[in-house]
């Protein structure tokens, strides 16, 4: 038996987390990725503000405004009217510009001469359409409905003090000067002080009867007079630039320079999040909500939509030392081991503490040594890695030994209260006192062993082979994809199998294909998780859940860190969690913020004609006798996965 101690280099974390994000950019056919703002329209189009003008997006393609028009391309911001419409005010060329979409076409406001250098804009569409902008000396206020400006005279207290933001909330419009916020009378034009004694309020929010005031490094909630800290010197470095306070299902979201935030008022946390792919400063960015829960982020890199926060995601962005989690066990309550390929760590709450192995062997073959398996047994955590053989866990180090000098070691799990080693080749190791003894040889190829209803069941990649510890029997069949097999779980008193073909079930010693609750799966299945009566099943294409006979299927598209979940990486924790170890990083499902998966789109009817005629829309329509064939033309617009959903649509009443 060959026996070693692998020295340890480990580095602790304590980070955010990353959430799936997906950035569009020229390649998707956006002009310009120097994003200013976003909104969506009453017909759920989204429109983007960029470096080249205006844009819309209906989820297929870009609908790009004549650069002719002179529309705004810097600092633009963009409203949207009561009526549907659509403001937008910004630098153009050479001069700030106001210009208003309503019924196919742009129109300008003609701007005051005297806004002065600091353009701040501020929209408010809950009492009637009306924006303010500001001025050296005091307030411009627009009417859009009157289509006239009204100037509002700064106090005299004011007056040598710079407005840093105009926001309107809950009807009213705020003014932010240095050191508090004031609050607007706009019938009587009078200022009066809303907080102070706070350093630099940022951004504040109505929700119900109260407000919510994000600060220079704090939160607070202010209703009727009094105020409450919720988070203070919650950053402890670098630069704050928090802003863009949104709120969202009893959440506030706001951003800094290096997170997205997230402030859930229901039970007080705090959670950071990174966006995936690209490494992203949100120093200067918006962020959107639109009709689908879809967060929109602007950027000068493009523009960002995290789809979901269904998965709360971990990845070498967040402390592991490699991306891919190969296996996950829960070691003592709410702390776990996760295995990689080169590496383990320990994770409790969010915390990493990762561990890279130092090899005597220099010659160690590259890419090997990846941790397959893990189980608990009398107290006791046990490892299986391909090249270092069975592991056991010493307070933060493994000690590693094996048979011989052999490597493809691929399962270990107890069976009959015995611990047992599965080698590639198919034979079978029981591991006692320190001393490994070959129990059976089968010379199938073996990637996983676990104990089903009293007997060992040895998965491979031509059958399912079963041993009672006395006797061993090999079952094939004749579809190679469904001998090729990958997991094994019990469902309603049946043996399942998760295989390259997809789902099986084992019936009189035959491997046949399965469905559950009348839906099948036909790609690789590499585990499957019974979670009371819920039904987990991990593939290549993301993971499927089975919830009262409805199947959800969620990958990446929808929050999931890594479309291909790894064979034991799947498990089902002590505060009936689900952990999910992909190629990509680690993802725990939160039901909490597990919204619709099946959102309806906006549908707009964009034409209606006959054989001869376009017909008015707005009007009613009389048909001739010989000329009643109706041609309608729709669009349907959801941002939930476009690239690959498409919608039918059915006229009301047929």
């Amino acid at each position: 038996m060959i026996q070693q101690l692998i020295f340890l280099i480990s580095l602790v974390f304590v980070l955010s987390q990353t959430v799936n994000t997906r950035i569009y950019t020229e390649n998707d056919g956006l002009i310009s990725r120097q994003i200013s703002d976003v909104i969506e329209d009453n017909d759920g189009l989204i429109w983007v503000a960029h470096g080249r003008g205006i844009s819309r997006f209906d989820g297929f393609k870009w609908d790009d405004f004549p650069q002719s028009l002179n529309l705004p391309v810097k600092q633009t911001r963009l409203a949207k009217t009561a009526n549907g419409g659509i403001l937008a005010f910004g630098l153009g060329l050479y001069s700030w510009k106001a210009a208003l979409y309503e019924n196919g076409k742009w129109s300008f406001i003609s701007l005051p001469d005297s806004l002065g250098d600091n353009k701040l804009f501020a929209f408010n569409d809950l009492i009637k359409d009306q924006f303010f902008l500001s001025g050296n000396n005091g307030l411009f206020h627009y009417s859009l409905t009157d289509q006239s400006w009204r100037t509002i005279e700064k106090p005299e207290s004011l007056k040598e003090i710079p407005f840093r933001l105009l926001k309107y909330a809950g009807g009213e419009l705020f003014v932010f000067v240095k050191d508090r916020i004031i609050r607007l009378n706009s019938q009587s034009g009078e200022f009066h002080t809303f907080l102070e004694g706070f350093n630099r309020p940022l951004d504040i929010i109505n929700l119900a009867d109260s407000y919510y005031i994000l600060g220079n490094n704090w939160l607070c909630r202010w209703t009727d007079g009094r105020t409450d800290l919720l988070l203070n010197n919650f950053i402890q470095d670098g630069n704050f630039d928090l802003a863009q306070l949104k709120v969202k299902q009893n959440h506030l979201y706001f951003r800094s320079t290096n997170y997205i935030h997230r402030y859930d008022l229901n039970n007080q946390n705090h959670s950071l999040f990174k966006t995936s792919g690209v490494e992203m400063r949100f120093g200067n960015s918006l962020l959107y909500f639109d009709h689908q829960d879809n967060l929109w982020i602007t950027s000068f890199r493009g523009l960002m939509k995290i789809p979901s926060f269904r998965f709360t995601n971990y990845t070498s962005k967040d402390g592991f030392l490699e991306d891919e989690v190969s296996t996950i066990i829960e070691i003592s309550r709410n702390r776990f081991l996760m295995g990689a390929n080169n590496s383990y760590s320990f994770f409790k709450d969010g915390q990493i503490e990762s561990h890279t192995l130092i090899y005597k062997k220099p010659e160690r073959p590259s890419g090997i040594s990846r941790i397959n398996d893990a189980v608990e047994m009398n107290g006791q955590i046990f490892l299986i890695s391909d090249y270092l053989g069975l592991g056991q866990l010493d307070n933060k180090q493994i000690i590693w030994s094996k048979p011989s000098d052999l490597f493809h070691f691929s399962s270990v799990a107890e069976f009959n209260g015995k611990l047992y080693v599965s080698h590639g080749g198919g034979t079978i190791f029981n591991y006692q006192n320190g001393r490994f003894r070959k129990v059976l040889e089968t010379k199938k190829q073996t990637r996983k062993i676990r104990q089903v209803n009293g007997q060992l069941y040895l998965l491979g990649n031509t059958g399912l082979g079963i041993w009672d510890g006395k006797n061993y029997r090999f079952i094939s069949s004749r579809n190679s994809n469904f001998t090729d097999i990958y997991a094994v779980s019990i469902i309603n008193d049946s043996i399942y199998l998760g295989t390259i073909g997809g789902l099986c079930k084992l019936v009189n010693d035959s491997i046949v294909e399965a469905g559950l609750s009348g839906h099948q799966i036909n790609h690789p299945i590499y585990q499957i998780l019974v979670n009371n009566d819920d039904i987990w099943i991990g593939s290549d294409k993301g993971v499927y859940l089975l919830q009262s006979n409805q199947l959800k299927h969620y990958y990446s598209e929808q929050g999931l860190i890594g479309n291909e979940i790894n064979r034991n990486a799947m498990i089902r924790t002590s505060n009936e969690e689900i952990y999910i170890g992909t190629d990509r990083g680690l993802s725990i499902y939160n039901a909490v913020y597990d919204s619709d998966d099946k959102p309806i789109p906006r549908v707009a009817l964009i034409t209606l004609s006959t054989k001869t005629d376009v017909m008015d829309l707005n009007s009613d329509q009389h048909l001739e006798p010989d000329n009643r064939t109706l041609t309608f033309s729709y669009r349907a617009v959801s941002f939930y996965n476009e690239d690959m959903i498409n919608y039918r649509i059915r006229l009301d009443g047929f």
